[in-house]
């Protein structure tokens, strides 16, 4: 499927074509997913333990150290904690993802950009219909990943299910506390989908002017899979830190009752979230989870191509 600008005589987009962008585009969300939720759990653990002290230390040493104490004291069934707030959220996330970039694309191209038809396709575009394409998509998943985020930190057994973190959120703040940590995944998102939109596309045509020029449907496994795997690795990379201080403002009311403190007390804004980790952990503490996140960007992302493409 060709996610670069089309030729002047396949401009209109067809519905059906429409119609498989999304279908595709949840089965790649789905896909991954399953792949990627226990690494996701790791990391979310680790962006969310509290910051050490003089006399306190970190929780966990590392993402080994991590995986190796959630196994012990909570099984192999915690890594999944969560997985299906997320679930909906990825097929939901990719399908609005791709058919919105595909649909944008020639808006950006001659409406934005003031090029023509038979112009070819720039990274720069890319980029812009990749932003606005994650940023529509972070509307759907900032209650998703605020459920997601508050089931992976609880360490009871069992867990508390996505439908009665839901309710407990709405009654005790009302409907628009789901959207707590909103602005920080329109941040990443827009940013991330920028970055692996035009990674990914830019590696691809890359790949096609070889040999003499190939055609989109001529590319192997393995080019499609190398592409993927970079958009990814620049997708987590490009705005991490906005990640770490939204995975902490979702979960400081359950980190403040786990540490016996008042939850509402625990309640701060991203200044105040980021300033307390600067001053802890310095630069280093806004990369929490980085590593684990992007070991897990490579397969999810190949994942994710071999399905859409």
């Amino acid at each position: 499927m060709d996610i670069s600008l089309p030729p002047a005589a396949s401009w209109k987009l067809k519905k059906d074509s429409a119609f498989a962008d999304m279908l595709f585009g949840s089965a790649a969300g789905l896909f991954s997913k399953i792949v990627e939720h226990p690494f996701d759990t790791i990391k979310v653990r680790l962006q969310t333990q509290p910051l050490p002290t003089p006399t306190t230390p970190a929780l966990f040493t590392g993402p080994t150290d991590c995986f190796r104490q959630t196994l012990r004291t909570e099984g192999l069934k915690s890594l999944f904690r969560g997985i299906t707030p997320p679930l909906l959220g990825s097929m939901l996330e990719h399908a609005i993802l791709f058919s919105t970039y595909l649909a944008l694309k020639p808006i950006v191209h001659t409406g934005i950009l003031g090029r023509t038809l038979s112009e070819p396709a720039s990274t720069l575009e890319m980029c812009i219909s990749g932003a606005l394409a994650g940023a529509a998509g972070s509307f759907i998943l900032t209650p998703l990943e605020l459920i997601k985020c508050k089931q992976q930190v609880s360490t009871t057994a069992g867990g508390e299910s996505a439908t009665s973190v839901a309710i407990r959120i709405v009654r005790r703040d009302g409907p628009a506390a789901l959207f707590r940590g909103g602005s920080a995944t329109l941040l990443r998102e827009a940013g991330g989908s920028a970055a692996w939109f035009g990674i990914y596309d830019s590696i691809v045509m890359g790949f096609m002017a070889r040999d003499g020029g190939r055609g989109r449907d001529q590319l192997a496994g393995w080019e499609l899979c190398v592409a993927g795997s970079a958009a990814g690795i620049g997708y987590n990379a490009s705005l991490f830190p906005a990640d770490v201080v939204k995975s902490i403002r979702q979960t400081n009311e359950e980190m403040a009752v786990r540490e016996g403190m008042d939850p509402r007390a625990a309640r701060g804004s991203y200044a105040q979230i980021a300033a307390g980790l600067f001053r802890a952990e310095g630069v280093r503490g806004f990369y929490r989870g980085l590593g684990i996140t992007l070991m897990r960007s490579v397969p999810s992302s190949a994942i994710i191509v071999s399905t859409f493409e």
